[in-house]
């Protein structure tokens, strides 16, 4: 089984975890741009969730489609999968779009065990999302 589709969205990477202290406690918790980043592409993607959550060894291909930057000559425009080399890391990218979609898509991330991501400059900002059920 293969589910792969297209969230047009501005690739966001996943912040840090932030510390409060309450009393004699430490919470931690999720920086509030993060989480909306996460519940923007859910959002988007679940129309193309599956029925049930994979429960399955799982092969993820995760492409982010950068948007090319103003100063950019016009050469460099004219350049099909241009490599972005740029801040935001591609782990913390990876990291959204995957805690985003774990316990919808599948049952557990511990289920991914090949991923494969790049990012590149493009016209149509975006992450492409590929998921590959491998039969054991």
């Amino acid at each position: 089984m293969i589910i792969e589709f297209f969230v047009p969205c501005l690739p966001t990477a996943k912040g840090r975890p932030r510390f409060a202290r309450r009393g004699n406690f430490v919470q931690a918790y999720t920086p509030a741009k993060t989480q909306q980043a996460e519940y923007s592409f859910l959002a988007l993607a679940m129309a193309h969730k599956p029925t049930t959550p994979i429960d399955a060894p799982i092969e993820l291909t995760l492409e982010f489609y950068m948007p090319k930057p103003q100063t950019m000559t016009k050469k460099l425009r004219a350049i099909e999968n241009l490599s972005h080399t740029k801040k935001p890391d591609i782990d913390n990218l990876t990291k959204l779009v995957v805690d985003s979609l774990n316990g919808i898509f599948w049952v557990d991330d511990s289920r991914i065990w090949h991923a494969r991501a790049f990012k590149v400059y493009a016209d149509n900002p975006g992450v492409r999302v590929r998921v590959e059920v491998v039969k054991p």
